[in-house]
């Protein structure tokens, strides 16, 4: 986990599903597959439920009408007013304005000029991940695109951040000094824009092996990364897309 989550830094990522039989079954694959437990909110949270990785807070599901199936990466920001207004200078859109959690942070939504949905939040008694890189916690977060030079654009200025180019895209590894955050690439065929998020595990063929054993279905297998391998699952209650990741830099502490 980091000590602190700075400007710019992924922080946190939550997924809807349409209702409670759809946040059960996912709740039973997930736990499943990275042996996460769950915790859900009360009707005051609109039943917002953690999931938590050995006591830690990894993720989230929240049932909702809107969004169903779809993953979204929240960065830090300490100033959630300033950057909702870089998102709309650099072209993008916000499509939920700055919202009081309670007394957790302050989020907002947002969608960047190609497409990909993201979100911000502004911490209050809730920082994010409270395990991270480590294994069966969320580890990296790639963006793809059919346009990586717009979203390394659009990113590096409403996040305050350094793109690091790599390819002959335009994507890049987006970060501060030495420290990267994320990853800007192009997407596949016609995939279209999104967040991904990638899950760290100690082995990826088990990690495989039980996937396809709890439902899922096995979209790109033992891909040669930086860093590592990875494969691309879909999960057999929403269809949504992560990444598991196996490294020999993973740390088992």
């Amino acid at each position: 986990m980091p000590d602190a989550f700075v400007n710019g830094q992924p922080c946190w990522m939550d997924i809807a599903v349409a209702d409670t039989e759809q946040r059960d079954a996912l709740m039973e694959f997930l736990g499943g597959l990275f042996g996460w437990t769950f915790d859900i909110g009360g009707p005051e949270t609109g039943y917002y439920t953690m999931a938590m990785l050995d006591g830690q807070p990894v993720a989230a599901l929240m049932a909702q009408p809107e969004g169903v199936g779809m993953w979204c990466t929240y960065f830090a920001t300490d100033d959630i007013d300033a950057s909702v207004a870089r998102i709309t200078d650099a072209g993008g859109e916000v499509f939920m304005t700055p919202m009081q959690v309670m007394d957790a942070g302050t989020m907002a939504l947002a969608m960047d000029p190609t497409g990909a949905v993201f979100g911000l939040w502004q911490e209050g008694a809730f920082a994010g991940f409270g395990s991270f890189w480590q294994p069966n916690a969320p580890s990296w977060f790639d963006h793809q695109s059919p346009a990586p030079a717009d979203a390394s654009s659009f990113y590096a200025k409403v996040l305050d951040l350094d793109l690091t180019p790599a390819g002959p895209e335009g994507g890049g590894m987006l970060g501060r000094g030495e420290s990267m955050y994320a990853s800007i690439s192009a997407s596949p065929g016609e995939m279209p824009p999104s967040w991904n998020i990638v899950i760290a595990v100690p082995s990826l063929s088990d990690a495989e092996q039980k996937a396809r054993d709890l439902g899922a279905r096995i979209d790109m297998s033992r891909m040669v990364v930086p860093g590592g391998v990875a494969s691309a699952i879909a999960d057999p209650v929403v269809g949504s897309t992560l990444i598991i990741f196996e490294s020999p830099g993973l740390s088992t502490n």
